[in-house]
């Protein structure tokens, strides 16, 4: 059996080695804190506003408060982007929202709201995922 010897450089190479691949997972590790923070932070200002937008009994005095996008999604909107226009303010706009409209937020929020239903079902939907009762 042959011996082989280990040299100063071979723990040398080996020490920059292991170095390298604990400073990769450590990037790794705190890109995914960072990826969870942003969505606790989404979502600790979703459920604020669908509290909110429960207490506006009457929808029309208190407007809504947006909802941000909470999902992580690749080539999807970024962790807490508002959402596009058409974002009911209202109880009127709520119950006045087209299909493509709801379709263009379910989009945004990587939701579906009753996708394949009719409108009024969507609708339902929707105001339920922002907290508005219906």
């Amino acid at each position: 059996m042959e011996q082989q010897q280990v040299t100063r450089q071979d723990l040398a190479d080996l020490k920059a080695e292991v170095t390298a691949q604990i400073a990769a997972v450590k990037a790794e590790l705190l890109s995914a804190v960072n990826g969870l923070a942003e969505q606790a932070a989404a979502s600790n200002r979703n459920q604020f506003a669908r509290l909110q937008n429960s207490l506006a009994s009457d929808g029309t005095r208190t407007p809504y408060m947006m909802l941000v996008r909470e999902k992580a999604t690749a080539g999807a909107a970024a962790l807490g982007a508002e959402p596009p226009a058409g974002f009911p303010v209202t109880k009127d706009s709520l119950s006045t929202l087209t299909a493509a409209t709801i379709t263009l937020l379910a989009q945004h929020y990587g939701e579906e709201f009753a996708a394949g239903d009719g409108v009024v079902a969507r609708r339902k939907a929707l105001a339920r995922f922002i907290g508005v009762p219906w």
